[in-house]
This record gives C-alpha cells, sequence and structure tokens, in this order.
C-alpha cells in the first residue's frame, strides 16, 4: 500500500469511530432528557399524593391515593430502567443491595460494602466420560 492508501485509511476509520462515537452520545443525552421528564413526572404525582393526603388530613379522612401510588411506583421502574441504559454507556454497573453505581469490574460496592458477583464462563462436564 502507498503512503496515500495509508492515509485514506486511517482516515477512513477514524471517521467511523467518530460516527459510532457520536451515535453513543446522542443516545446517551436521549436517555438524559427521559431521566429528566421522569423526574418531573414523578416529583408532580409527589404532589398531587401531598395535596390529597393534606386535603383528606383536613377533611378528617382517610388518605386514598391508592392509584397515584400506582402511577409513582410505575414511573420509577421506568426511572431506574433509564437509568440502568445510562449507566452502561458510562460502564458503571448498579448494587443490588443499595442500587449505588459503581465503576465497572469492582469487586465490592463503594457505597454498601456488598460482593459483587462475577460470572465466570464453565466449560460442561463431558456426561460421556
Amino acid at each position: 500500500m502507498s503512503l496515500v492508501d495509508d492515509v485514506f485509511a486511517t482516515a477512513k476509520q477514524t471517521a467511523t469511530a467518530i460516527g459510532k462515537k457520536s451515535a453513543e452520545f446522542y443516545d446517551l443525552a436521549k436517555y438524559k432528557v427521559k431521566e429528566t421528564e421522569l423526574n418531573g413526572a414523578i416529583r408532580k404525582k409527589f404532589e398531587l399524593l401531598g395535596k390529597e393526603a393534606y386535603d383528606a388530613s383536613k377533611k378528617g379522612k382517610d388518605v386514598e391515593g391508592g392509584a397515584l401510588v400506582c402511577e409513582i411506583d410505575e414511573l420509577l421502574e421506568k426511572l431506574q430502567e433509564v437509568k440502568d441504559r445510562i449507566a452502561e454507556f458510562k460502564n458503571i454497573i448498579r448494587c443490588e443491595s443499595c442500587d449505588a453505581y459503581n465503576p465497572e469490574g469492582s469487586k465490592f460496592c463503594n457505597e454498601c460494602g456488598a460482593s459483587f458477583s462475577i460470572d465466570i464462563p464453565v466449560d460442561p462436564v463431558d456426561s460421556a466420560e
């Protein structure tokens, strides 16, 4: 290969890498926007639940916020999914014990000290032996 061919090949590889990183950055930005939207929706639902509790308390009644609680729980689940996707982009892992995020490759949680299990592939034992 000539020097010009080498330069073009390197330029092509660089452009491909930049395109891939740009796509990853765009996807991460979409998830960050979704995270912000979900946090806002959750905050509004908590405000409504608090208002219902206040109004019920003023009237001497029990709070009937079951539907709001279910909606909040659903939003919290969606938020956790989005946070997990963001963590994948940032190469961090979530502790199953306390939900704290830790650098990928950590053996223990920086927050609670829980041990992370490492999946080691095991070759299946040949049953014919």
